[in-house]
């Protein structure tokens, strides 16, 4: 295996030129969250045995490997890449990457992984708290089978909180309807059915694009460049509707756990909220006005379940929430609309998704072609294009109507 090392190339990670006192405020707190993290076996795992498998396609297993030969302990912290350069050009940090990851060892979704001054190997992604157990698990769940363990898992919950300050959010200029998840993708297919640009605004967190139909207000598109996998994405959408939004429509995926739909079998629009909790109990979220649901109630799908990653998507949880009539999963669902619980009473948060995989239940037969390993064959991109034709179908309809 080949390794490089040293100073990181520029034009793939565009390191902060320097820590302002106020970013170096942002990880002044830590928690050790090490006792959070959880390791699932394949064999109760709703993706059954593909379950290694996307586990050694999200880690760099030959860095985890070199860092076994060398007596490295192996750590994660939830600190934004991009944050780094100071550390990294005084030399504390050597960020590194294995030949097999080089074309895409780091952005701001996609984890770190450096050499720090001891002798440790420190993994480091988006700040946010569900996003960093997630990473931990993957980890964590590598290693095991190696016969490893990961040392430590730290989280900054100022980071995560004060999201819109550091990536300067409120700087820009937002409409009263904001759409995220893929508002890259869904822009063409807009502009296509009629939509024109008004603005476009960016800096090295967000693209900004202004938007509207002849006749019609105008609505925000927001890209949103680093992970706000889970708990990061209530902190976005409170930012947001403290912001001054008024709906919020997320439009991303997510999987089916009812028996009788497949990946990329139509659209999600759910209209009840559960978030699973650490402890494996599920809560409802109050639900906010869902205005798409409500000006086209055939498409409704009824409860949803949101959890903190899916390494924790066993086949008893698949089966417990289809006992409570829930027909999809994901990530992030639930926590958007628990920010619109907390501040957002009298908005409208609607979710308009599509399934890519299908989680297992007990009892369930297990299919590769229906998990998370399978996302990037050709077949599975020419239905994620169907599939998101069909929500800008959906978006077109509901905002000339906005």
């Amino acid at each position: 295996m080949s390794l490089d090392f040293g100073e990181p190339d520029e034009r793939l990670l565009p390191f902060a030129a320097s820590h302002s006192e106020s970013l170096r405020s942002i990880y002044s707190e830590m928690h050790d969250v090490k006792s959070e993290v959880v390791i699932t076996d394949h064999n109760s795992h709703s993706m059954g045995d593909s379950l290694d498998r996307y586990v050694d396609m999200r880690v760099d297993g030959d860095l985890l490997d070199w860092a076994k030969r060398e007596n490295l302990s192996v750590g994660v912290e939830g600190i934004y890449p991009n944050h780094l350069g100071d550390a990294i050009r005084a030399g504390s940090l050597t960020p590194l990457v294995s030949a097999t990851r080089r074309r895409r060892w780091a952005n701001g979704i996609r984890a770190l992984y450096a050499r720090s001054s001891g002798d440790r190997l420190m993994v480091f992604v988006a700040p946010g708290r569900d996003y960093v157990i997630h990473n931990a698990e993957l980890i964590a769940s590598y290693m095991q089978r190696r016969n490893d363990s990961i040392q430590t898992v730290t989280y900054y919950p100022k980071a995560e909180s004060s999201v819109a300050t550091w990536t300067r959010l409120l700087g820009f200029q937002l409409d009263r309807l904001v759409i995220i998840g893929y508002s890259d993708l869904l822009l063409q297919l807009l502009l296509h059915r009629g939509a024109s640009i008004e603005s476009r605004q960016e800096n090295e967190y967000y693209v900004v694009v202004r938007a509207r139909f002849a006749g019609g207000a105008s609505f925000t598109l927001l890209s949103v460049r680093f992970s706000y996998w889970g708990s990061m994405a209530r902190h976005l959408a409170s930012s947001l509707l403290r912001a001054g939004a008024e709906t919020i429509l997320y439009c991303a995926k997510l999987g089916t756990i009812d028996p009788g739909r497949s990946p990329y079998d139509g659209l999600y629009i759910p209209t009840r909220y559960f978030i699973g909790g650490q402890s494996g109990r599920s809560y409802e979220v109050v639900a906010p006005m869902n205005p798409v649901a409500e000006a086209f109630p055939a498409l409704a799908t009824g409860p949803h379940l949101t959890v903190a990653t899916m390494m924790r998507e066993t086949r008893e949880l698949v089966s417990s929430a289809r006992s409570l009539h829930i027909c999809s999963v994901d990530n992030e669902i639930g926590e958007i609309a628990y920010a619109f619980a907390a501040e957002g009473a009298g908005r409208g948060f609607s979710a308009i998704h599509f399934a890519t995989d299908s989680p297992a239940g007990l009892g369930d037969q297990r299919s590769r072609s229906s998990d998370l390993t399978t996302s990037r064959t050709s077949r599975d991109r020419a239905s994620r294009d169907r599939s998101l034709d069909e929500v800008a179908n959906v978006l077109f309809d509901f905002l000339r109507m906005y």
